[in-house]
């Protein structure tokens, strides 16, 4: 469960991103089909839908709120599913008078994981033809379905001389509850504790030329996984007091995960294309699949659209010390 268009998908990577915007309310959506193919096993279909506003603006800084709704399908006939609703809230606090801030957020989510066994497919069910449904699976699985509650929280520091030029660094902690996720209905550990990183800046190559390079991190258990690689934006026409902002970027990223042996390996190749016009962002992205896996499946590629629009660029408050410049990811 992921998207390579991480930038696209804030909520998700960081709670202290919420109401990291110019503007009073952003509205993003995200879509992922991978390992398309004739066949329905492994295939995967994420949804991802997001709002998040300014709540309150104060003398050096404001509230932000908002909520996440995420879906991740797996197979044609959606054999299993992952449902999660996330509210999260951010303060962002002017730290001094050279656009320096900090951002703290935190979420409440709630989580349900369901399978139908009617749609799913177990290798013991193989009679040396083909699939038959009447063998046993062999597996202990006495719950199809699961619900939870999750806690998580974060912090960003960022600079920003406006929302072309900016610099930021942040840290997220998800899973805190640790809670039961088990199909089986045995007593299991909690889910481990997650951890992501976000880093970013944004280099000025000329009057309308930038370079961006991004890290995206998370780690999990023995677990990890690394997005890394860098856009390049033409911008058309840009204002600095954030009246217009129409470019053109065009992104190179890999996906870089653990090995069976311990080691590092490249496991997708990224492209990214994304359009700005004002108010309005859209991405268009493909991955191409290094894994041995997918060779074997025969599905090697992904692809990914995101929106989002936000409303009016200033805000009521555009004079208080409340309004905060915040970088255009």
């Amino acid at each position: 469960m992921h998207f390579s268009q991480v930038q696209a998908s804030p909520l998700l990577a960081n709670p202290a991103f919420t109401g990291m915007f110019n503007g009073n309310l952003r509205v993003m959506t995200n879509y992922r089909s991978q390992w398309e193919s004739d066949y329905s096993y492994g295939n995967y279909k994420s949804t991802n839908i997001s709002l998040d506003a300014k709540i309150r603006m104060l003398d050096q800084g404001n509230l932000s709120g908002g909520f996440s709704i995420y879906t991740d399908r797996s197979g044609s006939a959606a054999g299993f599913s992952e449902n999660h609703f996330k509210f999260s809230g951010a303060y962002h606090l002017l730290l001094n008078n050279k656009n320096v801030f900090a951002s703290f957020g935190t979420e409440l989510g709630l989580s349900q994981k369901s399978l139908n066994q009617n749609n799913t497919e177990f290798a013991s069910q193989f009679n040396g033809l083909g699939f038959d449904s009447n063998l046993n699976s062999g597996e202990s699985i006495i719950r199809e379905g699961v619900n939870n509650v999750d806690f998580s929280v974060g912090a960003v520091f960022h600079q920003n001389k406006n929302s072309r030029k900016y610099s930021f660094i942040g840290v997220a902690f998800y899973h805190l509850s640790q809670q039961d996720v088990s199909l089986t209905g045995r007593t299991i550990e909690g889910i481990p504790m997650k951890v992501n990183i976000q880093m970013g800046h944004t280099f000025k190559l000329a009057k309308n030329a930038d370079l961006i390079p991004s890290f995206y991190g998370q780690w999990q258990s023995i677990l990890w996984q690394i997005n890394t690689g860098m856009f390049y934006r033409h911008l058309f026409e840009f204002s600095k007091k954030g009246t217009a902002f129409k470019a053109i970027s065009l992104g190179s990223f890999v996906r870089l995960t653990k090995s069976l042996n311990g080691g590092m390996k490249a496991e997708s190749a990224i492209a990214v294309l994304k359009l700005d016009y004002d108010n309005f962002t859209a991405g268009l992205s493909y991955d191409l699949q290094l894994s041995p896996l997918v060779e074997n499946l025969g599905r090697s590629s992904a692809f990914e659209l995101s929106f989002a629009y936000t409303t009016a660029w200033g805000h009521p408050y555009a004079n208080r010390g409340g309004s905060i410049n915040c970088p255009r990811f």
